[in-house]
């Protein structure tokens, strides 16, 4: 029995830290009593020394496991001090014009309640509210798709109110805590500079939500962000190795989307400059690139732990999109045979079952281990196939084969229903299943609602939607985390 009672070895009647031992001396007459009782005399000051310092160790354990965990605190101080800004020096990080408000301060004072009531009754247009057409920042050439002019219930009214409301206490406190820095952290109130961009205060967040306040019609903030993207954002002054997936759904996706809504073509320029910047993370012999590069040095590799340092299906699949647009809009070919190279070697590959393991290696163009999942390390890469094919004017075929023979395939191997009767897709490992489906699986819902008007069949798509968002909905219900 090893510590509070659990055994070590084959020995159980033995504890390692014993809490009590009963010793039993039996008396007997004669000498031999006499030279036991002398030597229960001598155990006696021993046996109440143990006794001491037995409660002594107890007291002090017992003190060490019911302190607080104070780990991530401690863990959390040690990033802000010890991660330094891009060569020791600070960004000029300029502050919008009009200062928002605090957080919880009330809103309706500011006029911001009016706004956003406006925004979405359609009494206001993100146009109206360009302050005479202020350099740089155009209207959409139509409406904007948050108006709620043509939809009758009140209750998606409120519901889409309510969502405003919520990303602009999200956007105040950024910008109270964490401005010009890659994300806020809201229980401590810092801001956090993450691995996965480098060491650098990149203003991934101000990037990320340009797009977004535009959309809600938030113009003042848009107008905030889009003078910090074109005052800080310099590339040149990274520091670093970055993630060349979250660098491109991030800043060059965050960008194009700011530049398509937009039409400022100073986001097209810093997208194509960041898209240059990560371009020789694609010097490979296959095309397909590495996962991280060095933004100074420019040395790029893949992650040790993945599959003896393989590419991740996800990562490089989650290209084509924004790269497609930024050739198109730029008129510079590169991107556009970048990602057509590796798009090539995914259709013409052999397949194990009709699958997409999520490792590949870019010395070989050879799959890694064979594990394919839904969800982490595979989600987005079905995803793009299809949204690829809808970008293209739905003439991209070579996409939407894939993509159809792609979730054919899937469905045939993976698809598993519970005892429960619940759909669900578990992932599949050197030829076994896995009985489990991660989270990040969820959007596959969505995918198969949006893909159903396409399909040969639109029934079971949309049917297929249905039982997979039910599964997940299921999950968070019975987890009592909903």
């Amino acid at each position: 029995m090893g510590l509070f009672g659990q055994t070590t070895g084959g020995d159980s009647s033995s504890p390692l830290l014993p809490f009590y031992q009963v010793a039993a001396h039996t008396a007997t007459a004669g000498p031999s009593a006499f030279i036991s009782n002398r030597k229960c005399g001598r155990l006696i000051p021993r046996c109440l020394l143990l006794l001491f310092l037995l409660f002594f160790l107890m007291l002090f354990s017992s003190t060490f496991l019911y302190l607080p965990d104070i780990s991530s605190k401690v863990q959390s101080v040690g990033k802000d001090f010890l991660v330094p800004d891009a060569g020791g020096q600070s960004h000029q990080i300029r502050r919008p014009r009009n200062q928002l408000p605090m957080p919880g301060h009330d809103h309706a004072a500011t006029g911001n309640e009016g706004r956003i009531e406006g925004v979405l009754d359609g009494k206001v247009h993100p146009a109206d509210e360009n302050r005479g057409g202020e350099e740089g920042v155009k209207p959409l050439d139509g409406p904007v798709s948050t108006s709620t002019a043509a939809v009758s219930d009140v209750e998606t009214k409120r519901r889409q109110k309510q969502i405003v409301k919520m990303m602009k206490h999200a956007w105040d406190n950024y910008v109270a805590y964490a401005w010009g820095s890659n994300e806020l952290r809201p229980i401590s109130k810092r801001g956090h500079n993450p691995s996965i961009f480098g060491r650098a205060k990149f203003g991934a967040t101000i990037v990320d939500a340009a797009d977004t306040l535009y959309l809600m019609g938030l113009m003042d903030e848009f107008k905030a962000a889009r003078d910090w993207i074109a005052s800080n954002l310099n590339v040149s002054q990274s520091d670093g190795e970055v993630s060349v997936f979250e660098f491109n759904i991030r800043y060059i996706g965050g960008l194009l989307s700011a530049y398509a809504l937009s039409k400022d073509k100073m986001f097209l320029d810093k997208a194509d400059e960041m898209a240059n910047a990560v371009l020789p993370a694609f010097d490979t012999p296959t095309g397909i690139p590495y996962a991280v590069i060095d933004l100074k040095s420019k040395k790029s590799k893949n992650y040790g732990w993945a599959s003896g340092s393989a590419s991740i299906l996800s990562e490089i699949g989650s290209l084509h999109l924004e790269w497609a647009y930024l050739s198109k809009m730029t008129g510079k070919t590169v991107y556009r045979e970048k990602i057509d190279r590796i798009r090539n070697h995914l259709a013409n590959i052999d397949k194990p079952k009709g699958l997409y393991p999520n490792y590949i290696n870019p010395q070989t163009g050879k799959w890694g281990q064979v594990h394919v999942s839904m969800g982490a390390l595979g989600d987005s890469f079905y995803e793009y196939l299809f949204k690829a094919w809808l970008w293209s004017g739905k003439t991209d075929s070579q996409a939407k084969e894939m993509y159809d023979t792609a979730m054919m395939n899937v469905e045939l191997q993976m698809l598993k229903t519970s005892k429960g009767g619940l759909k669900y897709f578990g992932e599949y490992t050197n030829g076994r299943i896995e009985h489990k489906m991660d989270h990040l699986a969820c959007f596959v819902g969505g995918l198969y609602g949006l893909s159903a008007p396409y399909a040969k069949d639109p029934e079971h798509y949309n049917m297929m939607g249905r039982e997979i968002t039910r599964t997940c909905h299921e999950s968070y219900r019975k987890t009592g985390k909903h």
